[in-house]
């Protein structure tokens, strides 16, 4: 009977399908069917980080190397805080990456970054590098210690590295470093970008020296020695000449990704011949072994369009991405410029108030539309970030109430105009003088002129010598001479048209009595000019926030068909009526407990910029999040429940709204880590119907707190420092409890269950978890790796022997920390089961040889023998407790099982290896069919399934011992489509549908 399935993707698809051939060799040998989980689906809820900003990546592919521990995986992915500085282009588009590599940054501490110019071999030589690869990121110090260099990670918020520094041992010059991650995987890092220059200083003369920005990933090993993968790179060079400083530069452009056995990743640039370190990406082409073109990601026309063509490049789905746009109309006589965390702003000059954040302009530039292939669409809706705590959590108290200090105070921060409305006290004309009879206070008030520039008789416009008349401010006691002046000094009001001066300024200058007296300064005195007077009125209810620190996601929505990008910021009426969205989802972030105080704690690492450039010069990461919200609701629309979290921000030891003060100046920071801020404590989810439906709650283990270093740069144009402390530090999930609610005629019932976890310290994997369940049954399971023979906790099994410390040892030379050696469950208490797992050299590589396991208190028996390896480390036969034997043969490369072979030996089907895989290397599937046919015809007594496969595709057919064959049939890109019988029935069929 054919089952048909309708897939509908609510996003964009997983581009390139990699099928994880999963072998279970505990119990039997399996190949995974292809499923749905292959596809990249619509989330139900779309949340968002601590920070208010949404995921929005697509994942172009996906490869696993032909070691299970490490996976190539490129996606592409889009950050609104690109828009900072008028945009960080990069070489896809302003606010996109496609992070494909892998690099070691180094950061100058004096000089350039050069071997030559420092002198690495004395011990005063120290520097400071970052580096991102593969999901791991952080940083580390490097000294000289006598003969040798000191390595330091001062970084570290991934899984477990290791790292070792190469270098010439007799010009001391480091060339290379490898990093290894728990599993005992290489990172090579060999190739650099560079420069060579020579410096002509008189009298010495020409002093030449050689530098380097970064090192870039060249290859990757697993623990063994394999190489998984080689990355290979274009070099671009231009000659910079001159007389006294000639200069060579060199920059290397990832050109393809080598995936031993699977297949290669090529990638198409355009160089700039002015500027070899500008580079576009145009294309990504994935190509199996065979050089079989899998699919290709056209990045030509970002970041307007994105192309993804089929296997033969004659179908492509289309992606467009519209971004926000200022429309000038509505800010005439606005100097454009930059906040004082670099989004776009508007203010009226001069330079005071030229940083404040204006929340009408500050999202300008920033994605707003997705556009899919098969129609429908989604939007974004961004606001200005707010924020009502400092980075210790304390609150900013009364600096939300109306502001009537002077400009320059202020002048970075927005104008609270949400806490305020204007009253007009008088609006009319100064001719020559005007006496103010009725005001016995100027508190509060803001005085406001229209001065327009005049011409005196002889003086020509066109020599610009225009005259600004100005207003003198005279008090009843002295009437001759005046407090103070203002005209073409003027300070700008929120409304541009007109000059203005706060009068509670002048009360700061002399105490002031009323009557009050304005004059007219000017050499016409006569001139008539519109003046007013205003008062800034508290609102009723004080909200409690400040604009600024960056955008964050106000709006999704999701439409089945196209909506105009503006569907948010057009006042039609009409386009929200007749455009109904497929779903919804709005994004409040109020205390949830005080809902007119934002939640948001600006962090105090923010540093005043005035370019893109400044971000080069000091090292700053555009993409540094800068708020960190207590409290985020989710809301889906209309009514349709929601959901609520609380992350962990930098007060969470202090009690709410207390303020600890030190020398009256600073606020002592928490004791809890930043790496922890941003993570989920409380989630609580609604229905419809807004009754609780669950509640999680999570405690959090932090590793012991260790500063390694606090590093003053140089002051950036501005005057300012940035000072960086280095933390090293990791966090995991200590405890999880959730409660699930259920409701029984308007009486609710609850179910809790709780997992707490105690971790390694070396590998940072969990060492005991311990689950407790509805029943109040607690189930403990332990897990024993061989990082842990230097630890305390190894002799609880009391089977340790001195194989087993030397086995762990050897896999610890091999920088592998996460071999695992036992574990057993207990359940209140009670032993359970017990497994050992043991390890021998198979081919000069320490892989399984044994499993063993117990139930209760009896003795441990084998229960899977590994007999043995090929030469890439795959099983080729183990022996079940029964005495079984199973052979495997493996093909396309030796990077998939072809065939299971229950009952035989790997002896036996020894002289059939050579061919299947000859046959399976080739493009003639119908050939290894019919050899793989004849190997089961040739073993009777054996039970033979076998597997044929589309490279980087998928699984192609499976046979079953009794030969009944289904069959897996693809779209050209890479989906699967229908599986059929032996007799070519359907058995089932997948359509697929795009919706965002």
């Amino acid at each position: 009977m054919r089952k048909i399935l309708v897939i509908t993707i609510y996003t964009l698809i997983k581009f390139n399908v990699a099928f994880a051939q999963i072998i279970d060799t505990s119990n039997n040998f399996t190949v995974s069917n292809p499923t749905l989980n292959n596809l990249y689906l619509f989330n139900e809820i779309e949340t968002i980080s601590a920070h208010g900003l949404a995921d929005i990546s697509f994942p172009v592919c996906s490869i696993p190397t032909i070691d299970a521990s490490v996976n190539i995986d490129l996606t592409l992915a889009y950050h609104p805080y690109g828009i900072r500085f008028g945009g960080m282009g990069g070489e896809i588009g302003v606010g996109w990456s496609l992070f494909k590599g892998g690099f070691i940054s180094r950061k100058s501490i004096s000089g350039p970054h050069s071997p030559d110019y420092e002198d690495s071999s004395t011990n005063s030589y120290k520097q400071s590098y970052s580096f991102s690869f593969l999901g791991y990121r952080g940083k580390f110090n490097i000294r000289r210690n006598n003969d040798d260099f000191i390595v330091t990670i001062t970084e570290n918020k991934s899984g477990e590295l290791k790292l070792n520094v190469q270098y010439d041992p007799v010009t001391n010059v480091i060339h290379s470093f490898t990093f290894y991650d728990s599993s005992g995987n290489q990172y090579l890092f060999s190739g650099y970008k560079s420069k060579e220059c020579a410096n002509y200083t008189p009298p010495s003369g020409i002093r030449g020296y050689f530098a380097y920005d970064e090192f870039i990933l060249t290859e990757i090993k697993n623990k063994n020695d394999l190489s998984l993968c080689v990355y290979n790179y274009q070099t671009l060079q231009k000659e910079i000449p001159s007389p006294y400083y000639p200069c060579s530069l060199k920059n290397k452009i990832l050109s393809s990704i080598n995936i031993v056995g699977k297949g290669k990743i090529e990638f198409t640039n355009d160089t700039f011949v002015s500027n070899p370190f500008q580079t576009k990406l145009n294309a990504v082409k994935v190509f199996d072994f065979n050089n079989t073109l899998i699919s290709k990601h056209d990045f030509s026309q970002m970041p307007g369009k994105l192309f993804v063509y089929n296997n033969n490049e004659s179908l492509a789905d289309k992606y467009e991405f519209n971004y926000k746009e200022l429309y000038q109309n509505s800010f005439q006589g606005y100097i454009l410029g930059f906040d004082y965390f670099g989004f776009q702003n508007a203010f009226c000059g001069p330079w005071y108030g030229s940083q404040k954040v204006s929340p009408e302009v500050c999202t300008t530039g920033v994605l707003q539309k997705i556009s899919y292939p098969t129609g429908g669409c989604k939007i974004f809706d961004y606001e200005s970030n707010d924020y009502s705590f400092d980075e210790a959590g304390v609150s900013l108290g009364a600096d939300f109430l109306p502001d009537f200090t002077p400009y320059e105070s202020d002048a970075f921060f927005s104008e609270l105009s949400h806490n305020y409305s204007y009253q007009t006290i008088f609006d009319g004309q100064i001719n020559g003088s005007l006496i103010l009879n009725n005001i016995p206070s100027l508190h509060g008030l803001l005085l406001e002129a229209d001065i327009s520039p005049y011409t005196m008789d002889g003086i020509q416009e066109d020599n610009n010598n225009l005259l600004y008349p100005k207003i003198g401010f005279f008090s009843a006691s002295n009437l001759t001479t005046p407090v103070c002046t203002f005209g073409s000094t003027y300070y700008p009001t929120e409304d541009c048209n007109f000059t203005g001066l706060r009068a509670s300024d002048i009360n700061t200058l002399i105490p002031l009595t009323p009557p009050f007296l304005l004059k007219v300064l000017a050499a016409d005195p006569d001139i008539s000019i519109p003046f007013r007077i205003r008062k800034k009125i508290p609102n009723p209810v004080l909200k409690k926030w400040d604009y600024g620190a960056g955008i964050r996601v106000k709006n999704i929505a999701i439409f089945d068909k196209e909506v105009t990008p503006m569907y948010y910021t057009t006042s039609n009426n009409t386009v929200r009526e007749d455009n109904i969205p497929v779903k919804e989802f709005h994004y409040d972030y109020r205390m949830f407990n005080e809902p007119n105080r934002s939640s948001g704690c600006r962090l105090n690492f923010i540093i005043q910029l005035y370019s893109a450039s400044d971000i080069n010069m000091f090292g700053i990461d555009p993409y540094q999040p800068i708020i960190i919200y207590k409290n985020i609701t989710v809301s889906q629309k209309p009514n349709l429940g929601k959901e609520e979290y609380t992350y962990l921000a930098p007060d969470y030891f202090l009690p709410y709204g207390t303020s600890v003060v030190e020398n009256d100046s600073y606020i002592s920071t928490p004791t809890y880590p930043p790496l922890l801020w941003g993570q989920v404590l409380h989630k609580k989810t609604y229905d419809s119907s807004y009754k609780i439906k669950q509640e999680l709650t999570n405690e959090y283990y932090f590793s012991n707190l260790e500063y390694i270093s606090i590093n003053l740069s140089n002051p950036t144009p501005n005057g300012l420092y940035i000072i960086n402390s280095s933390l090293l530090a990791w966090a995991k999930i200590k405890k999880q409890t959730v409660t699930d609610y259920f409701y029984n005629n308007g009486i609710s019932h609850s179910i809790t269950q709780e997992k707490e976890y105690i971790y390694d310290t070396v590998n940072r994997l969990p060492y005991k978890e311990i689950f407790k369940n509805s029943k109040n049954e607690i189930i403990t399971s332990t897990f024993i790796y061989n990082s842990i023979v230097k630890n305390s906790l190894f002799p609880e099994f009391s089977s340790v022997s001195n194989s087993d410390i030397t086995l762990s040892n050897n896999l610890i030379n091999k920088k592998c920390s996460d071999v695992l050696l036992f574990s057993k469950q207990e359940k209140n208490g009670t032993l359970l089961s017990t497994k050992k797992y043991n390890y021998s050299l198979f081919n000069n590589a320490i892989l399984p040889s044994t499993i063993q396991s117990s139930k209760g208190n009896n003795n441990l028996e084998t229960k899977i023998t590994y007999n043995s390896y090929d030469n890439k480390g795959n099983l080729t036969q183990y022996t079940l407790e029964s005495g079984i034997p199973v052979s495997i043969i493996w093909g396309y490369n030796q990077t998939q099982p072809i065939a299971k072979i229950e009952n035989a030996s790997y002896s036996q089907v020894s002289s059939y290896v050579n061919n299947l895989q000859t046959l399976s290397n080739g493009s003639n599937e119908a050939s290894l069919l019919t050899a793989l046919d004849a190997l089961r015809s040739s073993l009777p007594n054996a039970m033979v399934t076998t597997y044929t496969y589309i490279p980087l595709v998928g699984v192609s057919t499976i046979t079953d011992p009794k030969a009944d064959r289904q069959t897996f049939t693809y779209d050209t890109f890479g989906r699967l489509q229908y599986v059929k019988d032996k007799n070519g029935n359907i058995l089932s069929e997948n359509q697929y549908h795009y919706r965002p």
